[in-house]
C-alpha cells in the first residue's frame, strides 16, 4: 500500500494480499482493513480491522479490532429512517468463512456502542478481546458513517426504484436497493435445485392440467401487476377435501420459494393477513383453507387483500405508521365457494367480493383437481409431484423476473397484455373485471414460455386460462352477478311462501284468505302469478340489498310493473281494505330472467 498522508479523519483502505504475505507501509493515525495476512513496517498482521495510532504519550500503538468489516453505504427505509449497511466476514453453520450483511440503524452507535457490538457479535463477527477493540470498533464505524453511496433499504419483496426487484436472497436489476431480512424471509424464498430440474419435474407434470397451469401463471403474474396498472385480486380453488387443490397451491408457491413455508393460512388475524400479503408483494400470496376465516369477516378481508392496503396503525408516540401496501394475486383454496362460506354468517358475499376472489372448480375434474396424471395412478401422481416441489423450488420466479428486467426498456407490456385479453369474450362490465385477471395470468404464462422458464408449448397458458374462464361463465352466467343474486333470493322467497304468506286478491275478504304474517297478495293471469309485496316483505325477501337496487334488477328483467308516473310502488286496490302502495312483480318474468342469466 502506498504511503498515506496523515489525516484527522482516516479513510477506509483495504490491503489486498498477493502471493502469501503482502507488505505495506502506513502513516498514523489511521484504520486499515487487511484482507490477508500483511507485513507492515516489518511486522506481520492478521486479516481484520486494525487501528494504527498513538497513545496519549505519543507512543505508537497497534490494535486489532475485529475481522474484516466494511461500511459500504448509507441506507434509507420506507419511513425515512437512516441506517448503515455493514458487510463483514463471519462463519456460517458449516464453519465456512462467508460475507454477511447487516443493515444497522444509526441509533445503535449511541452511547459507547454496546448495542452495535452486541448485535455484530450475535451475527458472528469476531472481536479481539479487551475494551480497546470495542472502543476502536465504534470509532471506526463512526468515522465511516457517511459513505458516498446511498441506497434504499426495504423489507418487502418486489419492484423498487422502477427497475429493481428485491428478494431476500438476491436483488435483481440494481445495487441501489438492499433487502433487510427479518423473520423467516430466507426460508420462505429459499431455493432448492436448478431451474432445469424444476422444469423437468414440476413444470412437466403441469402439462394438460389447467388447474396447475393456472396456479403457476398466477404465481408469475405478480411482477406484471404494477407494470400494467392492474390491481390485485384472487383465484379461489374450490373442491372437497383431498382433491389436490392444496397441492396446486404448493406447485404455485414452488415458483418463488419453499412451499412448506411460502403457503400461508386464512387462519390468521386481519393484521396477520396484512403482514403475509406485504411479505408476498409482487410475487404470490397462497392462503390455504378459507373455512378457517370468520364467515362474517371474509368479505371485508377479501376487499382489503385485493385492494392492496391495510389500515393505519399508531406507534408508541401516537404517530401514524406508514400503511402497509402490496400488489399481489392471491391463490386461495377451500371446500366452499366464497358465497357459500359467507352465507354461514347469515349473509351473502356481495358481487364485489366474489369478483375479486374468483371461484375455480378444482374438485370435479377427471382426476379431481387434475385432468391428466401422465400415466400414473392418482395417488402416485400426487405423491410424486409433492416430492418434487419439496426438493426443487424457488428458481422459476427469479429467472422470469431477471429476463423481464432485461427486457423492460424494449418490451411493450401493455400491448402484450392487450393481445391476450382480446382472446377472452366479455358480455358485461363484471365479466370484464374477471377477464382482466385471467388475461394477466395468461400473459405471464406465455411470456415465461417464450423466455424458456416454463417447459410448455406456446399457447398452453392462454388455453388453460380461457378454459377455466369459460367454466366460470358457464357456472355463474353471463349476466350481472348482483342482479342474479337479487332475482334468485326473490324467486326462492316466492316459491317458499307463495301460498303461506300471500293471499289471493280476488277473494271477497283477502285478509282472511289463509295467509298468516301477510307479505302481500297475488292474482293469477293466464296461469302466471302476479305478486304484490309490501315494502317490509320485499326487504325480508332480499335482505342484503336496498329496495332501489332490487327494483333496478327487476326493471332490467322486465318483471316490475310500475305506477304510471314511474314510481316503483304501484297503487293497489285491496277488497274490503282500501288502497296501498305495493311492489308489483311478474313471477314468470323473474324465472325467465334467471334462466337467461
Amino acid at each position: 500500500m502506498p504511503n498515506q498522508k496523515p489525516s484527522t479523519k482516516p479513510e477506509l483502505r483495504a490491503v489486498n494480499g498477493k502471493a502469501g504475505k503482502s507488505e505495506a507501509y502506513i502513516d498514523r493515525p489511521s484504520f486499515q482493513v487487511l484482507e490477508t495476512e500483511t507485513v507492515i513496517e516489518g511486522r506481520a498482521f492478521e486479516p481484520g480491522v486494525h487501528y494504527f495510532g498513538f497513545d496519549k504519550n505519543g507512543r505508537a500503538i497497534d490494535v486489532r479490532v475485529c475481522n474484516p468489516l466494511y461500511v459500504t453505504s448509507e441506507v434509507i427505509d420506507r419511513d425515512g429512517k437512516h441506517s448503515l449497511l455493514l458487510e463483514f466476514q463471519a462463519r456460517d453453520a458449516m464453519g465456512r468463512d462467508v460475507r454477511k450483511e447487516w443493515v444497522m440503524p444509526k441509533s445503535c452507535m449511541g452511547g459507547f456502542g454496546s448495542q452495535m457490538i452486541s448485535e455484530l457479535r450475535d451475527r458472528g463477527l469476531d472481536f479481539d478481546p479487551g475494551t480497546l477493540a470495542e472502543k476502536y470498533a465504534l470509532e471506526y464505524v463512526k468515522q465511516h458513517s457517511e459513505p458516498s453511496k446511498v441506497a434504499r433499504v426495504t423489507d418487502q419483496p418486489g419492484w423498487h426504484l422502477g427497475t429493481c426487484f428485491a428478494l431476500p436472497n438476491r436483488v435483481i436489476g440494481s445495487r441501489n436497493v438492499i433487502y433487510r431480512k427479518g423473520g423467516n424471509d430466507d426460508e420462505v424464498y429459499a431455493q432448492a435445485g436448478e431451474l432445469s430440474e424444476w422444469k423437468a419435474s414440476v413444470g412437466a407434470l403441469c402439462v394438460d392440467n389447467p388447474i396447475l397451469i393456472l396456479s403457476v401463471c398466477c404465481a408469475l403474474a405478480g411482477p406484471l401487476l404494477s407494470k400494467l396498472g392492474v390491481t390485485g385480486g384472487g383465484v379461489h380453488l374450490v373442491g372437497d377435501s383431498s382433491t389436490g387443490k392444496s397441492l396446486a397451491q404448493k406447485v404455485a408457491a414452488s415458483v418463488w420459494g419453499d412451499p412448506e413455508s411460502f403457503v400461508g393460512s386464512w387462519d390468521a388475524t386481519k393484521n396477520g393477513v396484512e403482514i403475509h400479503l406485504y411479505k408476498r408483494n409482487h410475487t404470490l400470496a397462497a392462503l390455504d383453507e378459507i373455512s378457517r376465516v370468520s364467515a362474517k369477516q371474509l368479505p371485508g378481508i377479501i376487499y382489503m387483500s385485493c385492494n392492496g392496503g391495510g389500515k393505519i396503525s399508531m406507534n408508541q408516540e401516537r404517530e401514524g405508521r406508514a400503511v402497509l401496501t402490496w400488489r399481489v394475486l392471491i391463490l386461495s383454496s377451500g371446500e366452499k365457494t366464497v358465497a357459500e362460506h359467507a352465507a354461514l354468517a347469515g349473509d351473502t358475499a356481495n358481487a364485489g367480493a366474489e369478483l375479486r376472489m374468483i371461484d375455480v372448480d378444482a374438485g370435479n375434474r377427471k382426476h379431481r383437481a387434475f385432468d391428466n396424471t401422465h400415466g400414473r395412478a392418482g395417488a402416485d401422481f400426487h405423491s410424486e409431484l409433492s416430492s418434487y416441489v419439496r426438493t426443487r423450488h424457488g428458481t422459476a420466479g427469479p429467472a422470469f423476473v431477471e429476463r423481464l428486467t432485461n427486457d423492460l426498456e424494449k418490451l411493450d407490456l401493455a400491448k402484450e397484455f392487450s393481445k391476450h385479453q382480446s382472446q377472452f369474450e366479455t358480455t358485461n362490465a363484471q365479466a370484464g373485471r374477471v377477464v382482466e385477471r385471467f388475461a394477466i395470468m395468461a400473459t405471464a404464462g406465455e411470456m415465461a414460455i417464450e423466455y424458456g422458464v416454463l417447459p410448455w408449448k406456446p399457447g398452453a397458458a392462454l388455453q388453460a386460462c380461457k378454459q377455466l374462464y369459460g367454466e366460470w361463465v358457464a357456472r355463474v352466467g353471463s349476466g350481472n352477478s348482483e342482479d342474479r343474486k337479487i332475482l334468485t333470493a326473490l324467486s326462492e322467497y316466492l316459491d317458499t311462501y307463495g301460498d303461506a304468506k300471500f293471499a289471493d286478491i280476488t277473494f271477497n275478504n283477502p285478509a282472511n284468505g289463509g295467509a298468516h304474517e301477510l307479505s302481500g297478495y297475488y292474482r293469477v293471469e293466464e296461469g302466471n302469478r302476479m305478486y304484490m309485496l309490501y315494502a317490509a316483505a320485499l326487504k325480508k325477501a332480499v335482505p342484503n340489498f336496498g329496495p332501489d337496487r332490487v327494483c333496478l334488477a327487476l326493471k332490467e328483467a322486465g318483471a316490475l310493473i310500475t305506477q304510471s308516473d314511474g314510481r316503483n310502488q304501484k297503487v293497489v286496490s285491496i277488497p274490503n281494505k282500501g288502497k296501498a302502495r305495493m311492489y308489483n312483480i311478474d313471477y314468470e318474468k323473474v324465472q325467465k330472467a334467471l334462466e337467461e342469466k
